[in-house]
């Protein structure tokens, strides 16, 4: 809830003041994500998805692209599953 909270803030600021904060916003992308990728191991495959449906929600408010593309809970999916087959 924290990096929701966050990610919507800096969602509502300007581009400009986006810009000065993007270390900031990226970090919480990056914290958000890593929350996410733990429920992988923990949690049943409904709440995955509904958990990273969220999670590319809020990265929508950064680049622009509509919500609800199932593709990219899917490219998420991938890229969770490579990185967890190196642990």
């Amino acid at each position: 809830r924290k990096y929701q909270q966050s990610l919507s803030y800096y969602s509502d600021l300007s581009g400009q003041n986006q810009s000065k904060y993007i270390q900031a916003i990226y970090s919480d992308l990056e914290r958000y994500r890593s929350l996410v990728d733990v429920t992988t191991f923990y949690e049943s495959d409904d709440f995955i998805k509904t958990e990273m449906g969220k999670f590319n929600n809020y990265l929508r408010l950064f680049t622009g692209e509509p919500e609800d593309q199932s593709s990219e809970e899917e490219d998420f999916l991938e890229s969770t599953d490579s990185s967890n087959e190196g642990s």
